[in-house]
């Protein structure tokens, strides 16, 4: 299966190509910017609008987390000890345990992990910190797992 491409409209140009900053809304910030020319934001917002805009997308990867990055070691829920234990143990057979996809999870992490270690070994002090990382580890992890059709390459 091959993965779709998202084709955006790209922003209207001068002759030469290029958008000068003073005639887009937000020119000045440059990530703000990237965002609303990738389709993330909209193009013509207010403060408020982009918040609200940004507050949504930070549930939804939120939400990602909690649903694809399981953990069997963490109760789901506030359950206590309701896991169905021919289900849920580490050595089910079953595909569709928690523990299952915890280990598959694991593997993908593993190939993650690889490529992080060798990203950018020039700008170590930023690419190569923890908290840079964690955040690339999961956005990856994420990306892969919420589209499986693809798998992951590097």
């Amino acid at each position: 299966t091959q993965c779709k491409e998202i084709v955006k409209e790209e922003a209207p140009s001068s002759s030469s190509g290029v958008v000068p900053a003073e005639s887009r809304p937000f020119g000045s910030l440059r990530g703000v910017q990237w965002r609303i020319n990738l389709g993330i934001l909209p193009p013509s917002s207010s403060i408020d609008d982009l918040r609200r805009v940004t507050a949504d997308f930070r549930r939804r990867y939120a939400g990602l987390r909690r649903q694809l990055l399981v953990d069997p070691h963490v109760p789901k829920d506030g359950a206590t000890n309701s896991l169905d234990l021919v289900m849920d143990n580490p050595l089910s057979q079953n595909p569709d345990s928690t523990w299952s996809q915890y280990f598959r999870n694991a593997e993908l992490e593993k190939m993650v992990n690889q490529d992080l270690s060798r990203l950018y070994p020039e700008h170590e002090s930023y690419f190569h910190t923890p908290g840079c990382q964690g955040m690339l580890r999961r956005i990856l992890l994420l990306w892969c797992l919420r589209h499986p059709d693809c798998g992951y390459r590097q």
